[in-house]
C-alpha cells in the first residue's frame, strides 16, 4: 500500500491556554480583524441549487483572470511522492470523496452582465494517469518533469470549470509522483494541507473499506461567501475602508529599490523562487531572543526585513504585504477554499511617526 504523508496545518486547537490568552489581548490591542455580525451567531448552511456570489477574495481573483484568461500565474501547483505500490481506483476515490466533502473543487463560474457567480455541482472526476516507466532509468525524471510543467502551465477556463486537474505520473511500479493543479479561486496554502490531510485518510479508508472520521462540515464555501456578502456591506464595510484607509494615509505607495531594470519593462508574472535555510543555532537563537522581547519569531524576522530594505533603500517610511490566513470563524477551519487575503505592515521610524501623528 502507497503512503501519503500527513501535513500540518496552524489550529487554534494546538494553542495551549496561555498562548491563546496571548493571542487574544494582542489582537485586542491593536490588529484589526473582521467581525461579521455576531461572533457566536453560526454561519448558515444553504442549498446548492441555483448559484452563489463570489467571495472578496475569489471576486479579486476572478477579474485577474478576465484581464488575462490564458495565464497561468493563478494556478496553485503541488507535486507530492508517493512510495510503495498504488491502487489507483482506490486513490481516485478518494479524490473523489473530497469533491463530495469540499463542494467548491467542482465549481466553476459563469458571468451574466460581467457579474460572476459560482455554480457548485459536484460531478465524477477523472485523475489522468501517466507512466513512463517504460523509459530507460536515465530519462524517467526528465520526462515526468516535463509532463508535470505541462500540467503546470495549462490555463484554467473558470466560467466552464472544471477548475482543479490532477494528474498522477507512474515512475516505477511502486513510485508515483502526484501532481495537483488548482485554481486560486478555489484554493490556499491552508487548504492545500487540508486536502493531503483528507486524501491519506480518504486512501488509506478505500484501501481497508472503511469511512474514515473527517470533521464535519456544518457550511461549504458558497455559505461562507454569501455570508460574508450579507454581512460586509453598508456601513460595515464602510467602516473598514476608512479604518484602512486612515492607518495608511500618508504612507508611500512603493519601496523604491535600486534595481538593475526599469520595473515598468520588467514587471510581470514570471519570476524565480530562492531558499534559504537558516542554521538550527540561529532559529533557537531567534526564538529565545523573541521571547525575551515578547514578540513572535514572525514579528522579529519582519523588522529584519524592515531595516534590510531601509538601508537599501534610505526610506523612513515603509509599507509591505504579507498573507492572513483569513479564518476567523470555527466553521471554516476545515473547510478547502480561498480565504488568505493580504495584510500591509508598515514601519515607520519615530520622526516619521511623530509627523503623521
Amino acid at each position: 500500500m502507497g503512503t501519503i504523508g500527513n501535513l500540518t496545518r496552524p489550529s487554534r486547537a494546538a494553542l495551549s491556554p496561555s498562548k491563546e490568552a496571548l493571542l487574544r489581548k494582542r489582537l485586542q490591542g491593536g490588529v484589526h480583524t473582521l467581525h461579521h455580525g455576531d461572533p457566536a451567531a453560526q454561519i448558515p448552511a444553504r442549498t446548492l441549487q441555483g448559484g452563489a456570489p463570489l467571495s472578496f477574495a475569489q471576486q479579486r481573483l476572478w477579474f485577474l483572470h478576465e484581464l488575462d484568461p490564458q495565464s497561468s500565474a493563478y494556478n496553485e501547483t503541488t507535486a507530492l511522492r508517493i512510495g510503495g505500490p498504488l491502487d489507483f481506483n482506490a486513490f481516485e476515490e478518494a479524490l473523489n470523496r473530497i469533491h463530495e466533502r469540499h463542494a467548491v473543487l467542482s465549481a466553476r463560474f459563469p458571468a451574466t452582465d460581467g457579474t460572476p457567480m459560482q455554480v457548485c455541482r459536484p460531478t465524477r472526476i477523472r485523475c489522468e494517469l501517466a507512466d513512463v516507466q517504460h523509459l530507460p532509468a536515465s530519462q524517467r525524471e526528465v520526462a515526468a518533469t516535463e509532463l508535470a510543467v505541462k500540467e503546470v502551465n495549462k490555463p484554467f477556463d473558470l466560467a466552464e470549470g472544471p477548475v482543479a486537474r490532477y494528474l498522477l505520473i507512474r515512475c516505477k511500479p511502486d513510485e508515483h509522483l502526484f501532481i495537483v493543479v488548482m485554481h486560486h479561486i478555489v484554493t490556499d496554502g491552508w487548504s492545500v494541507a487540508l486536502f493531503f490531510q483528507e486524501l491519506g485518510a480518504l486512501y488509506d479508508g478505500a484501501t481497508r473499506a472503511v469511512s474514515p472520521e473527517l470533521p464535519a462540515l456544518p457550511i461549504q464555501y458558497s455559505d461562507f461567501a454569501e455570508w460574508q456578502r450579507e454581512t460586509l456591506r453598508g456601513d460595515a464595510l464602510g467602516n473598514e475602508l476608512r479604518y484602512w484607509k486612515g492607518k495608511l494615509a500618508g504612507a508611500p505607495p512603493t519601496i523604491d529599490l535600486p534595481t538593475d531594470r526599469d520595473e515598468r519593462i520588467a514587471a510581470g508574472t514570471h519570476g524565480a523562487v530562492h531558499t534559504l535555510q537558516l542554521p538550527r543555532a540561529f532559529c533557537e537563537r531567534l526564538a529565545a531572543e523573541s521571547h525575551t522581547h515578547k514578540a513572535t519569531e514572525f514579528m522579529m524576522l519582519a523588522t529584519a526585513l524592515a531595516i534590510t530594505l531601509h538601508r537599501w533603500t534610505g526610506q523612513e517610511d515603509l509599507v509591505f504585504g504579507t498573507v492572513a490566513a483569513g479564518r476567523t470563524r470555527r466553521e471554516t477551519e476545515n473547510l478547502i477554499g480561498c480565504f488568505m487575503n493580504f495584510l500591509p505592515i508598515e514601519h515607520a521610524s519615530r520622526e516619521e511617526q511623530k509627523l503623521r501623528n
